[in-house]
């Protein structure tokens, strides 16, 4: 077994909302950056999170983590993921965030690697995400550590 630096905690009710607030304006930002939805579409990304955590923190199936320091209890960030229920167990990962003042340490690969301990204990086979084309930062983490890419989505903008 790894020694890691950080653990996972369940995140509390008082988390949930500045931790919802902060992930709708980030996935809306990078809808808007993808092309997909118009800029910074709050409305969609409330509609989306809405449909997958209809109860929050509280949702079944689903686990919400604060990513903390086992040295100090500091938070470092969050992560959302489920372990599904299919024939391989797959575990998806929904989101993961690294404060701005932790990252460049190494938190977000050590993260990843705690997931898939976390993961492989409860008998998940393998971790499935998707990560924005332009979070080149994400990707090399991604592939750094065994991802591979399996289905890929592309657009071509019409110049008129």
């Amino acid at each position: 077994m790894e020694d890691f630096r950080i653990e996972f905690e369940k995140m509390t009710q008082e988390e949930y909302p500045p931790y919802r607030e902060n992930s709708l304006k980030g996935y809306a930002r990078d809808m808007g950056i993808a092309g997909v939805w118009d800029e910074d579409d709050l409305k969609r990304a409330d509609a989306e999170f809405s449909r997958l955590l209809p109860d929050g923190i509280r949702t079944p199936g689903m686990e919400l983590n604060t990513i903390k320091s086992k040295e100090n209890g500091e938070k470092i960030g969050y992560i959302w993921f489920q372990i599904k229920d299919d024939k391989k167990k797959t575990a998806y990962v929904w989101d993961i965030l690294i404060f701005e003042n932790q990252r460049v340490k190494g938190y977000g690969k050590e993260a990843m690697l705690y997931l898939e301990d976390y993961c492989r204990k409860r008998g998940a086979t393998q971790i499935m995400l998707n990560v924005f084309g332009h979070n080149r930062v994400a990707i090399n983490l991604y592939e750094g550590i065994g991802f591979r890419p399996v289905a890929i989505g592309m657009k071509k903008e019409i110049q008129h």
